[in-house]
């Protein structure tokens, strides 16, 4: 098994990953989630202006937030005002979006 970056899982850390992996793509699916990302998402891109192709971008990933509230259900999120909070999300475009992740030094 690869992650995302290429890099080989093994072992048991590769049922850990994909158990983390699909509880995110859980909340990403969830009623919760996606009022969070109505609220975030603006109408042009934080970045660059750009009114094409918007997406929101978690400033704290929300990933490193389950993990840093040791939340595996949805209804233990709903618990936790900050993981959804809309402080924590940034209106952006794809192509800006990419730039951020690939290291990009933006101010968000």
């Amino acid at each position: 098994m690869i992650d995302r970056n290429g890099i080989p899982i093994i072992g048991q850390h590769s049922r850990h990953y994909m158990k983390r992996y699909d509880f995110v793509r859980s909340v990403r699916k969830s009623h919760a989630y996606n009022r969070w990302r109505k609220e975030c998402l603006q109408n042009k891109c934080s970045i660059c202006g750009s009114t094409a192709n918007l997406t929101v971008h978690h400033k704290t990933p929300l990933s490193v937030l389950l993990e840093q509230y040791n939340i595996n259900s949805i209804g233990k999120m709903l618990q936790y005002k900050n993981i959804l909070f809309s402080g924590n999300g940034k209106t952006v475009c794809d192509s800006c979006h990419i730039k951020i992740h690939e290291g990009g030094n933006y101010e968000l």
